[in-house]
């Protein structure tokens, strides 16, 4: 997912997310979802590209927030190794998960764009405008 930052881009909305990592996507999802207009802003020409380090978390985390198992591949064995030891457990329930990062992000991007945000990649967030002491805008 992305989109060209056209010079001069001037939006006017009722909520602004700076960043299109799992926290501001699932927060655009959220306010879009409430009727509020959302747009989300990411440096990035892509949501998710380039890919990041695979990241982990728990299984209920992710189930909580809906993400299809397609994104994340569950633990149940753990294994550390150092130069002289070695230890290796196994567990009957999960006790967390891998995520695969730009598939999350993108399908996170999907969700939130579905319910009316807008996204726009390749946008650099620099400094916030004050009006009367109150934020009015963002360069």
């Amino acid at each position: 997912m992305g989109s060209d930052n056209p010079k001069g881009f001037n939006k006017d909305v009722d909520v602004l997310v700076v960043g299109g990592g799992p926290a501001g996507l699932l927060a655009a999802e959220t306010t879009a979802s409430a009727g509020l207009s959302t747009l989300v802003l990411d440096q990035e020409p892509e949501i998710g590209d380039p890919a990041r380090t695979s990241s982990g978390t728990s299984v209920e985390t992710m189930r909580h927030f809906d993400i299809p198992g397609r994104f994340y591949h569950v633990l149940k064995r753990l294994r550390f190794c150092s130069l002289r030891e070695e230890a290796a457990f196994e567990f009957q329930e999960p006790v967390g998960c891998i995520i695969y990062g730009r598939g999350m992000y993108r399908h996170l991007a999907e969700r939130a764009s579905g319910k009316g945000a807008s996204i726009l990649t390749g946008a650099n967030a620099e400094s916030l405008i004050f009006e009367g002491g109150e934020i009015a805008g963002l360069t």
